[in-house]
């Protein structure tokens, strides 16, 4: 699968810190013809709220189907495990900011968004990667929920 090219004029920026941050806005860029603003609205909150250290571990597993197949990189998970992973995820991380740039509609409610994210952890470090990921949305009670999670990332973080 093809990634998302930064450009190289951002990757310098970034690796010198001139670049200034910016409030997230969790808001990817679309095709002009995509127009469902719940879905819009979906992937601004899914990725607000895993961004977000104060939210309940459970906040981030509800935008998730119960049936859910989640691969995130080389880790398959479930919903359940969805839930162990959340909780754990800030012990070392004192904060992550997903930027999703591109989102493109497949067709059938499969959706591809791309991105960059940067974590910054409890011992000073950090480190930003690119990623991708598919994902496929289903409506269960009235709302959109994913099924279907696969990130790739363009290195291992």
């Amino acid at each position: 699968m093809a990634m998302a090219v930064v450009s190289m004029t951002h990757r310098r920026l970034m690796a010198s810190g001139a670049a200034k941050e910016s409030p997230p806005t969790y808001s990817p860029e679309w095709p002009a013809g995509f127009q469902d603003a719940s879905v819009k609205q979906w992937v601004r909150d899914y990725y607000r709220t895993i961004d977000n250290k104060e939210a309940p571990s459970q906040a981030a597993v509800d935008f998730y189907a119960d049936e859910a197949v989640i691969q995130l990189g080389r880790r398959h998970l479930d919903r359940a495990t969805l839930l162990q992973m959340s909780a754990a995820s800030w012990d070392a991380v004192e904060s992550r900011r997903h930027n999703p740039k591109q989102a493109y509609p497949l067709g059938g409610d499969e959706y591809l968004v791309e991105g960059d994210a940067t974590y910054v952890y409890k011992n000073g470090e950090s480190k930003s990667f690119e990623w991708c990921g598919k994902l496929h949305l289903v409506r269960r009670h009235g709302r959109w929920a994913m099924d279907y999670y696969k990130t790739y990332f363009a290195t291992e973080y």
